[in-house]
């Protein structure tokens, strides 16, 4: 049905270039001979994502007069926001408002780094492939600018019978990202490894996953696509740091002029800022939103003190992240691994340290024994993030137009409720909000491939 789908609106959007309607033709013929064959295809996966997005932003009519975008926050989603728009709009003036430098702040900046489309059951989650391809696309520019990827795969750990069971059904269900790892080879790895650095014995073999999944470092990932927009852009993209209150509701009203020295010039504004516009006295109120919990999420840096045991192996690695509820991933500095993270509400008193360390050692030293006994804590970290409402489909982002934030301008939109898929969700959904802004697809088929509306219904 996909297939079918896409096939109809090349179709529809062919009506608006005359001049492509061979091409169109072709292209359908293409998509519907190779329906049968290839519609789990990977390769046609991302084939569908590229196409959407360059024949789109190439060929059709564009309904908003759009030329000056403020985008509220610059973590994962307002610059996944910003890149597409400079890639679909050349010329466009974006600037971006935030409370600190790139990738030094907020829950994008402390973020663990696992990229892949996998839920806690081993499941392949909402639009995850295409979630998986379009973040990879972003990776590859930040990539250019600034060196971010850690590992090109990581591992999901078995640790008793019924996870041995999943994610075997996992390796069969999905074997293009997907591979079963058995005890003993897993053990292997474990031993070559610096940050795991030794086997386990409640280990029952894993999962590796790859062809696309890896682990990143978020803050130089969120520096490197911010270096690729500014030169994509030519100089037309800002970034503007604000006082803490800044986006403050008590700031942003019609009584005081810095509402308007901020937005009043701009064509549009985007609202990306995750739990900073929901904290205190703040830009939203979480009552308006199908929004759960704000989550308070800490980590731990460790840096291991003691070398690892060689055990016969020369070629030891600094890069296998390990993933079963709680993540162990390394960090690019040698011996330094990050471990998280906490699930708190952000309603309770926070955990102390003490109590962090307590919960995560419990957590995750079944699968690394010997970061425990052989590490220090070097850090804690915190972050907050939006935790949407869970529906049919599970956590989704919360984008779209506000029709009630004339006090802030009278072209708002949100973008946030990324939960605990920031990295997979996204490039994807930050493209399709731009089309939206831009006017480049109809709404009306963005809401039902998409389920945009869902956040409205609830």
């Amino acid at each position: 049905m996909r297939w079918k789908r896409l096939s109809y609106r090349v179709s529809s959007a062919a009506q608006l270039c005359p001049l492509r309607k061979s091409l169109t033709l072709l292209v359908s013929m293409f998509l519907w001979c190779t329906n049968m064959t290839c519609a789990f295809s990977s390769t046609r996966t991302a084939l569908r994502v590229r196409y959407r997005t360059q024949h789109f932003a190439f060929c059709s009519t564009r309904s908003n007069d759009i030329h000056s975008v403020a985008i509220i926050g610059g973590g994962l989603a307002g610059l996944s926001t910003a890149h597409h728009f400079i890639q679909k709009q050349p010329g466009i003036q974006i600037t971006i408002f935030d409370k600190a430098p790139v990738g030094t702040a907020g829950a994008s900046s402390v973020a663990g780094g696992l990229l892949h489309p996998l839920s806690p059951r081993g499941k392949l989650v909402y639009q995850g492939r295409f979630g998986l391809q379009a973040t990879n696309e972003l990776v590859e520019q930040a990539n250019r600018y600034q060196t971010c990827v850690v590992s090109e795969s990581l591992f999901r750990v078995a640790l008793n019978d019924e996870h041995v069971q999943q994610l075997k059904q996992t390796a069969r269900t999905l074997p293009e990202y997907c591979e079963w790892i058995s005890p003993q080879d897993m053990t292997m790895m474990m031993m070559q490894t610096s940050t795991t650095a030794g086997s386990s014995p409640n280990v029952q073999g894993g999962l590796k996953l790859s062809n696309g999944c890896k682990v990143l470092h978020v803050p130089s990932y969120l520096q490197g696509l911010y270096m690729a927009c500014q030169a994509k852009a030519s100089g037309n993209i800002t970034w503007t740091l604000l006082l803490e209150n800044t986006c403050s509701s008590s700031f942003l009203t019609e009584e005081s002029p810095h509402h308007f020295q901020l937005f009043n010039n701009f064509d549009a504004v985007v609202l990306a800022a995750g739990a900073g516009m929901f904290q205190n006295d703040s830009l939203l109120s979480l009552k308006d939103f199908p929004v759960d919990f704000l989550i308070r999420g800490q980590s731990i840096e460790m840096k291991l003190v003691s070398p690892p045991p060689r055990n016969g192996s020369s070629n030891r690695q600094n890069n296998a992240a390990l993933l079963c509820g709680k993540y162990i991933s390394p960090l690019f500095e040698k011996n330094r691994v990050l471990i998280g993270a906490t699930h708190e509400w952000s309603s309770t008193p926070p955990l102390s340290t003490n109590q962090v360390i307590q919960d995560l050692r419990q957590r995750t030293i079944d699968m690394a024994p010997f970061v425990w006994k052989h590490g220090e804590i070097a850090n804690v970290t915190c972050g907050y993030r939006v935790q949407s409402r869970r529906g049919p489909l599970g956590r989704l982002p919360i984008i779209g137009r506000l029709h009630d934030c004339t006090d802030i301008h009278n072209n708002v939109y949100i973008f946030t409720g990324l939960s605990s898929r920031g990295l997979l969700y996204h490039g994807l959904y930050g493209d399709v909000l731009t089309d939206m802004i831009l006017g480049i697809q109809e709404h009306e088929s963005g809401q039902e491939e998409y389920n945009l509306d869902w956040w409205r219904k609830c």
